[in-house]
């Protein structure tokens, strides 16, 4: 049997989605940035970690299929 694991998670936000992007580049690099921090807490549960690892990989994945142009990648090309 498992017992419930209290989990806090701290969101900061942008006044709105045009700000953030300009602050932190691309929203799929912002989430792995996101995930980066999350992942040097010292106190970090490893289900969690581990959930957070996959996130990561998950957009930085997605993050080469939109650079090299990859319609499957959810968001446009950077331009040049």
């Amino acid at each position: 049997m498992c017992r419930p694991v209290l989990l806090c998670i701290t969101v900061v936000a942008m006044s709105d989605d045009t700000e953030a992007q300009d602050h932190l580049g691309s929203p799929l690099a912002s989430i792995i940035g996101l995930a980066d921090a999350t992942l040097e807490q010292d106190d970090l549960d490893e289900d969690v970690a581990t959930r957070v690892r996959a996130i990561r990989d998950i957009a930085f994945d997605a993050l080469r299929k939109a650079e090299r142009g990859d319609p499957e990648s959810g968001q446009a090309r950077p331009q040049a």
